[in-house]
């Protein structure tokens, strides 16, 4: 009499777990590729992609969980509820780090796009999944007769919780990019932007000088001999203090002078060097974007 109230209660929980465990599998396999996807739309960092073996780790147990629960409850298998005991504490693990990182999220402002609220939103969802296992997965495995994993078994399946958190939190931390202090970013920007000011105020310079040819057509012309000697040596040579510079000219006019140029500034790690990337013409206005592309007249002026 008793027997067949648990076992509708098993079949209830095994169903809302098997649903749980395919929304986090399906989540957590989708995030890479959005990952990807918002990295080649300039929506994401560079950072961001050193998600993606982490993610693969948080995705396994839930994976092996949803595996075995094929067999029904008049059915169950030892190794079933052996997956269980190691799901239901890796999920509680799992929503307290989808909350921590909900929470880091909605504090940041910087992030272009979409991706802010899909990444929150595809967190909160593994955060639903991995709740709902945990509470699932133990009414579940309480409610079936003759399956109650006894203490050596959720000890066991604590004791593999633990030890993959740790491996999937060393993975992350391992495969995370070296990240210079704020200070060091916020200075390697200023000087980006000093040195686009050298060069935009040395082309003007230049072109005074050669008025017969105009701007100058590449860094190194503004250099040491056998350039202008208008800019030093490691601002021609193109790379300073974690920044990229490059010089672009205009096409030559009637007259064979180069009455147009940009100059752009990109951070050699975008994230580690410097966050945003400049650009200046010969209106001598400084322009800048946090976007992963190159920075154009149509973005903001720097003030």
């Amino acid at each position: 009499m008793d027997s067949q109230p648990d076992i509708a209660l098993s079949r209830g929980a095994l169903l809302v777990t098997r649903i749980a465990a395919a929304a986090s599998v399906l989540v957590l396999s989708v995030a890479p590729a959005f990952l990807l996807w918002s990295f080649i739309r300039h929506l994401a960092r560079l950072d961001d992609l050193f998600l993606i073996p982490p993610l693969c780790l948080v995705a396994a147990p839930h994976m092996l969980l949803l595996l075995r629960l094929r067999a029904g409850p008049a059915d169950w298998p030892q190794r079933a509820t052996s997956a269980l005991a190691w799901a239901v504490p890796w999920s509680l693990f799992v929503g307290l780090a989808a909350s921590f990182l909900i929470a880091l999220l909605t504090r940041a402002d910087s992030t272009p796009g979409i991706f802010l609220p899909v990444a929150t939103g595809l967190l909160g969802i593994v955060m639903i999944a991995a709740t709902t296992i945990a509470i699932s997965g133990v009414l579940m495995n309480r409610s079936i007769p003759g399956t109650h994993a006894g203490r050596s078994l959720w000890f066991v399946g604590f004791a593999k919780a633990a030890v993959w958190a740790v491996l999937t939190s060393a993975v992350f931390i391992v495969t995370l990019p070296p990240i210079e202090p704020p200070n060091r970013i916020a200075a390697n920007e200023a000087l980006a932007v000093g040195s686009l000011r050298s060069i935009s105020a040395a082309q003007l310079e230049y072109q005074s000088r050669y008025p017969d040819k105009g701007f100058a057509r590449t860094l190194a012309d503004l250099g040491p001999p056998p350039g202008a000697s208008l800019i030093d040596g490691s601002l021609a040579s193109g790379r300073r203090l974690g920044y990229l510079f490059e010089l672009i000219p205009g096409s030559p006019d009637g007259l064979g002078r180069t009455a147009t140029f940009t100059s752009i500034a990109r951070p050699i790690d975008l994230g580690v060097t410097g966050k945003r990337f400049f650009f200046v013409d010969e209106s001598q206005v400084i322009r800048w974007t946090e976007l992963n592309r190159t920075a154009t007249i149509d973005d903001l002026p720097l003030r």
